[in-house]
């Protein structure tokens, strides 16, 4: 069995429990979520409107928390709530590229994966 640095794939078989067809049609609405999310983040960040960053951040860990990203659900529960505090100001451009870099990387993952199984 292939090994994965981005996606946990127990997480998405027990999600799915184990239905292909589920696990393709996740995929396929992460895929289409990551570049409106993407910009949602840079404009609410752009706007100094914190609060609404925290909240996407909040709705963008259960996204990648179903299709199986463990590190980018824990990057975005960070964001969630300093920006939801609106602290550590300085931590959300990271934390924002990193939901960019990690979404991409983690979707060819899962591309590889449902191809390969």
């Amino acid at each position: 069995m292939q090994s994965y640095s981005h996606i946990d794939i127990a997480q998405i078989n027990l999600i799915s429990d184990g239905n292909k067809e589920l696990i393709s049609d996740l995929v396929l609405m992460f895929e289409n979520q990551i570049p409106i999310f993407a910009k949602q983040l840079d404009e609410l960040y752009a706007s100094n409107d914190f609060l609404a960053l925290g909240k996407l951040a909040h709705k963008i860990k259960g996204s990648v928390s179903i299709v199986g990203i463990t590190l980018l659900a824990n990057s975005m529960k960070k964001l969630e709530y300093i920006a939801k505090e609106g602290v550590s100001q300085e931590k959300y451009p990271m934390l924002i590229d990193e939901f960019k870099t990690i979404s991409l990387k983690a979707l060819n993952e899962l591309k590889n994966y449902i191809e390969n199984n």
